[in-house]
């Protein structure tokens, strides 16, 4: 699986290492046809290494890549 990370996954200030992150240590939840072109989105809600609540989402190009697209910390922002 390859990650793109877009100039948008950086917009409220996460990391792509805090990215990373959950995205490797959590279970994403897949939306069919959920994006514009009608390709499949994924998302991800999950505790970063500092402990905060982060959701983020990403577009699935189908060939195996992903291209995450959107990233931040959830209004209800839990620490561990």
């Amino acid at each position: 699986m390859g990650l793109k990370f877009h100039r948008s996954a950086r917009r409220h200030r996460v990391g792509i290492r805090r990215q990373r992150f959950v995205i490797g240590s959590t279970t994403p939840v897949r939306v069919p046809g959920g994006s514009r072109e009608g390709l499949d989105l994924l998302s991800w809600v999950g505790l970063d290494p500092r402990g905060e609540e982060l959701e983020i989402t990403a577009v699935d190009y189908g060939n195996g890549d992903l291209g995450v697209f959107h990233a931040m910390a959830t209004k209800y922002r839990t620490k561990a």
